[in-house]
């Protein structure tokens, strides 16, 4: 995930783990140096600083919230003609309060 990020956002990441696994990646997206998992021990590399903003920095989190509304609208139009569909053909809905079985219907 810090890999996607980093092109992301045309930046390097620096990933400091106590457990786990500690990085460098640079903007590409690539691993420069890795510290052997579970070992004590530290990463030197000089970093490129940048002031530049992506159009990831730009737009923001504006197409995943866009894309949550357009799931959410979809499921809610999906279950409200699936329900008029049942009570059309006469079935009952879940939400009736008709205790009976199927057989004694």
């Amino acid at each position: 995930m810090s890999q996607v990020r980093a092109v992301e956002h045309g930046r390097s990441v620096l990933i400091a783990a106590t457990s786990g696994v500690t990085a460098i990646i640079n903007p590409a997206g690539e691993v420069v140096a890795q510290a052997p998992v579970l070992e004590a021990s530290y990463l030197v590399d000089e970093i490129p600083l940048r002031d530049t903003i992506t159009v990831a920095d730009r737009i923001g989190a504006w197409p995943e919230w866009l894309l949550f509304l357009a799931v959410l609208v979809g499921v809610s139009l999906s279950t409200v003609r699936y329900r008029r569909s049942r009570r059309i053909q006469g079935e009952p809905t879940d939400d009736s309060d008709d205790d009976s079985s199927p057989a004694e219907r």
